[in-house]
């Protein structure tokens, strides 16, 4: 029961066990591998991925970059050419601004006059009482430079609009004569930066150096600061990617500045970061399936080859060792000729066929030997009972004679007493007493003859039953 237990658990943990263990070994090392592959290309393809998202908001921002400063470049020239006609023109009227290149590009077009304040605009609005133009950001700026400005988005007096003034100083003879400007309604900038959508990954928005949006297609996050676009992590003005949450979910920001123009301005970028990186999310999925089918395929494989090259030889043999445990010493082992760890599992299994063969022989060996003992004890035993009723006969003989032996001296004690006591009258038959002694002597002899041959007998048996006993 044993042998049979053993070799029932050898069979179970070469098919369950050991195949089991090493085809998820097997399945381990192949995920492993795949995993460490797949893990190296997601950083080779989400690096690829950084450098391509980057370089695209990159060109995007340069491109709104162009795209802003050729439209203020071309607006302030005209500005710097109204202010050298201003400067030509001994006196200035709002009509004067009423030409078809300053409207169509313009919403107003002003000047304002540093000397006593007036202030000439085209088309005319109705301004507040009290107006000075000298005290306006965008006179101030001019003057504070000496040259062109920009400002930034501001509400504009007359309509109530945000809007942006270019504008530039008009000096006569080196002297300042007041400050030309013109107003951007904010909406055709921001209409201009909406029209590019990056591919529907994102949108343009215009941001000061500070951080202050000044354009956003939501005109409610004008003049508000980046904290408030992107609430969860604080986002700085620069030019490398910056990761952050908005309303609006998880986006990729990157700034361009704008360069060629007088403003600190920056184009900001957003970018849909789920959307950016669809591509990267699909090659994972990809990558993971590609994982999921390999290690399948491997495993089924591997699988068959476990069957054919190690379940099915292991099956034979354990069941040959089966058989042989129970008792079956003829069965067949095979495998015998194979030279691998097969046939040397075969081999030991041969080997211990063999043993239980000599085992079994030996065994009957012993069995016969054990009878022959048997057989042995019972002739001594036999020998022994017949020597002991030998024994009780010749000591029942001995005992018999020595009976008779103690009746005869009893009759010789009393004969000898009553000889003596009739001494006298023994005297006058003396002769034939004399013959009694003599008979008696003669008795005695014959009897003590007949204990020594007592006694030897009883030596040889004695003797006999001691061979007999170191015999047994």
């Amino acid at each position: 029961m044993g042998m049979k237990f053993v070799t029932q658990a050898l069979s179970v943990r070469s098919r369950r066990s050991v195949i089991t263990k090493i085809l998820l070994a097997a399945a381990g090392v192949i995920v492993l591998i795949f995993a460490g592959f797949g893990l190296f290309n997601d950083t080779l393809q989400r690096n690829a991925k950084r450098d391509e998202v980057r370089d695209y908001m990159t060109g995007v921002g340069q491109s709104e970059v162009n795209i802003v400063t050729n439209w203020f470049e071309a607006r302030m020239l005209l500005i710097e050419a109204l202010s050298e006609r201003i400067a030509k023109q001994p006196e200035v009227t709002p009509e004067f601004f009423d030409l078809k290149t300053l409207t169509s590009n313009f919403s107003a077009t002003y000047f304002g006059v540093e000397a006593d304040g007036a202030f000439n605009m085209w088309p005319p609005a109705d301004l507040p009482e009290g107006y000075d133009p000298r005290v306006r950001p965008w006179y101030k700026d001019a003057v504070t430079k000496g040259g062109p400005v920009i400002t930034a988005p501001y509400q504009d007096a007359s309509t109530g609009n945000l809007i942006v003034t270019a504008a530039t100083p008009v000096k006569t003879g080196g002297t300042l004569s007041g400050v030309v400007g013109g107003d951007f309604d904010i909406t055709t900038l921001a209409n201009m930066l909406a029209s590019s959508n990056m591919s529907g990954l994102g949108y343009v928005f215009v941001a000061d150096s500070q951080g202050t949006i000044l354009v956003h297609p939501d005109s409610n996050m004008i003049s508000k600061p980046l904290s408030e676009l992107f609430p969860n992590e604080p986002v700085k003005v620069s030019a490398e990617p910056q990761y952050a949450s908005s309303v609006n979910g998880d986006r990729i920001v990157q700034f361009v500045p704008v360069t060629g123009l007088p403003v600190d301005w920056q184009i900001g970028l957003s970018v849909d970061r789920n959307a950016a990186f669809a591509s990267l999310t699909s090659f994972r999925y990809s990558a993971l399936f590609a994982t999921v089918i390999a290690t399948v395929l491997m495993l089924a494989i591997l699988g068959t080859l476990f069957q054919t090259l190690l379940a099915r030889p292991l099956a034979s043999v354990t069941s040959s060792m089966a058989q042989i445990a129970e008792g079956d010493l003829e069965t067949p082992v095979l495998g015998l000729e194979r030279n691998d760890e097969i046939g040397s599992i075969a081999n030991a299994v041969e080997v211990f066929k063999t043993n239980g063969k000599e085992q079994r022989r030996l065994e009957a060996e012993r069995a016969t030997e054990q009878e022959a003992k048997h057989r042995r004890a019972a002739t001594v035993d036999q020998l022994l009972g017949g020597f002991n009723q030998e024994i009780r006969s010749v000591l029942e003989t001995v005992s018999n004679a020595t009976e008779e032996l103690e009746r005869t001296a009893r009759e010789l004690a009393q004969t000898s007493e009553q000889s003596s006591t009739d001494a006298e009258s023994a005297a006058r038959t003396t002769g034939d007493t004399a013959a009694n002694v003599r008979s008696v002597a003669a008795a005695s002899e014959e009897l003590t003859s007949s204990i020594a041959e007592i006694a030897r007998r009883v030596e040889e048996q004695a003797g006999i039953s001691e061979r007999a006993s170191n015999a047994a």
